[in-house]
């Protein structure tokens, strides 16, 4: 697994996501982007898992992120 960055559009988004994935016993690291775009506020997380997992509970949960394939634009 390699780990993957996923952007937030605010602080507060990216710290409900980081205490979800958490409870659900997924590991994740919350650290400052060094470049502010439009897909996100200067917060991300970095995740050492299986992505898919952790992006179906982010998207259940109505969490917004960018940064990682929506299900209809996977191979």
């Amino acid at each position: 697994m390699n780990d993957r960055t996923l952007a937030f559009p605010s602080y507060t988004y990216a710290v409900k996501a980081a205490r979800l994935l958490r409870s659900h016993g997924i590991a994740c690291e919350m650290k400052r982007t060094e470049d502010v775009s439009r897909s996100g506020c200067g917060w991300e997380l970095l995740l050492r898992t299986d992505l898919s997992r952790a992006t179906a509970l982010l998207r259940h949960s109505r969490i917004p992120f960018s940064g990682a394939p929506s299900p209809d634009e996977r191979p």
